[in-house]
């Protein structure tokens, strides 16, 4: 799928080509780079840094895009929030929010009014009601349109933040936030790269007296380790070295830190900024390097082999570890593509991949020049079935109904389709132009769906469940386009019906 294959040309090739060139650098160059080591390996673990943290960003904007495609389509979640019912809203999407934090690790879903009020957070559902005045949200509400990028929120540190407009029925109602708490990678990059890593969020941005900030958050950001100007929001190290504190400051360069810790740490850091270009915080490396120039000395002659396992070794780890999330991304795309193209009830093809796939069969039909039948199928007093059975009664009946479809129509290049109620179509691409199948499944249908016996006492003449059944047919000389066959199964279904039920009629335009 694109998915994978974007991830492993943009994470994992230029993850691979910074190990070879750290490795030919090293063996090549091991005299000459015995002095600079540090500073060398030091910038290249925080490019890896940087480019792992901006890949994840972008590559989690792209699952948030699905993902908020999928809740838009579903009419369980359009009803609650247009119905304004905060508990059962909750209550339906909190399951998929679980699965979210656990698959992609979000930790933030809103869904806000259209006047940027909270109507409710999903990973919160006590805290809601509350006027949200975000970069993101005031780009989203003033450009009609998605918005994302990197703002610190005062109750959840440093988030990655994806915004869209929520629709329903091409009318915007509100909008639906998703994010991620950015420090969820240092765990991941501190193991991998044998760092220290820190993120410090500067003490101008949290207000202490903003009276939203629960006791249990205030008291969280107390417990922050603290320099002068910032706070460090992903340490459980009460103290720090005076020289990192004051290069967090900027009171140091990180030359200047470097040679006041001498050979135990190499240095790095990393400035973040926000939407606007500001800068809200830094995210420094502290890289163990105690003991490396006698290391390096004893490890001179064993370099290239030793070189060669450790990277064989992360880069295997590395690999794995991107497989497995691509393979658990493509799992999840396939499964909301599929929620987005199948009809919940039936789940047969819906309307939608109708107006997608059709028009693509019926150009590949008049290409291999192919007949096609197409079938409109009907069942018959519906209406008056759901009102003396129920609406229950109804539903459990299209299934059975569906069932027969999916029994009957087996090839893959037929398709069947629930077009919304009781309305269902059939496509069907004939092998032979000679032999039409379009009338014998249709019987077949018919006889299927008869032999249900499913009772209907008011539909007359037959006292139990029937379909209708139009069907337009054209040969694979003759030019094809959906809205005729649309309109000719139509008038076919409607002769159907008016002649009696529990039959196929099939288009004759001598009629």
């Amino acid at each position: 799928m694109k998915t994978n294959k974007y991830l492993f040309i943009k994470v994992f090739l230029p993850f691979l080509l910074g190990f070879s060139i750290i490795g030919f650098v090293s063996i090549f160059s091991l005299e000459r780079l015995n002095s600079e080591h540090q500073k060398i390996r030091t910038n290249q673990i925080l490019n890896n840094i940087q480019k792992t943290y901006e890949n994840k960003i972008k590559q989690n904007y792209h699952i948030y895009n699905e993902i908020v495609h999928h809740i838009q389509s579903d009419p369980m979640i359009n009803k609650y929030y247009l119905q304004k019912d905060r508990e059962k809203l909750y209550e339906y999407t909190s399951k998929l929010f679980t699965r979210l934090n656990k698959e992609f690790q979000v930790t933030h879903f809103y869904f806000h009014d259209l006047d940027k009020k909270n109507f409710l957070r999903v990973h919160n559902s006590n805290l809601h009601s509350d006027s949200i005045n975000r970069i993101t949200l005031n780009n989203a509400e003033k450009t009609k349109d998605i918005s994302c990028g990197i703002e610190f929120g005062i109750l959840h540190n440093l988030t990655s933040r994806y915004v869209e407009p929520y629709y329903i029925k091409d009318k915007i109602v509100g909008y639906i936030e998703l994010g991620e708490d950015i420090d969820y990678l240092t765990p991941y990059l501190a193991e991998m790269l044998d760092a220290q890593i820190l993120i410090a969020i500067k003490k101008d941005l949290i207000d202490l007296r903003n009276i939203n900030l629960s006791e249990k958050t205030k008291e969280k950001i107390k417990n922050y380790p603290e320099t002068k100007k910032y706070y460090i929001i992903n340490s459980k190290q009460k103290t720090f070295d005076k020289n990192i504190t004051e290069l967090i400051d900027g009171k140091v360069t990180i030359l200047d830190a470097q040679k006041s810790v001498g050979n135990n740490y190499e240095v790095g850091l990393i400035k973040l900024y926000d939407l606007k270009q500001k800068e809200v915080g830094e995210l420094i490396v502290l890289i163990n390097a105690k003991g490396n120039k006698t290391t390096l000395m004893k490890l001179k002659t064993q370099l290239s082999f030793l070189i060669f396992i450790i990277a064989l070794i992360i880069v295997s780890i590395y690999y794995l570890y991107l497989k497995n999330t691509t393979r658990k991304l493509d799992k999840s795309t396939k499964d909301i593509i599929k929620l987005t193209n199948t009809d919940q009830l039936t789940t047969l093809y819906n309307r939608r991949f109708f107006n997608k796939k059709l028009p693509t069969e019926i150009k590949k039909a008049m290409r291999l020049n192919k007949a096609v039948s197409f079938l409109m199928l009907d069942v018959d007093s519906f209406k008056l079935y759901n009102d003396n059975y129920g609406h229950l009664s109804g539903d459990l009946a299209l299934k059975r109904i569906a069932k027969v479809l999916r029994k009957t129509v087996k090839r893959s290049s037929d398709i069947a389709f629930r077009m919304g109620g009781e309305e269902f179509c059939v496509f069907i691409m004939e092998e032979n132009n000679d032999k039409i199948s379009g009338p014998i499944i249709a019987r077949k249908i018919l006889e299927e769906v008869y032999d249900l016996d499913i009772e209907h006492i008011e539909n007359e003449g037959h006292k139990k469940i029937t379909v209708s059944i139009g069907i337009s047919i054209k040969k694979g000389n003759e030019k094809m386009e959906l809205d005729t066959l649309y309109k000719e199964a139509d008038i076919a279904l409607y002769e159907a019906k008016t002649s009696g039920k529990n039959k196929l009629v099939i288009y004759d335009e001598k009629n």
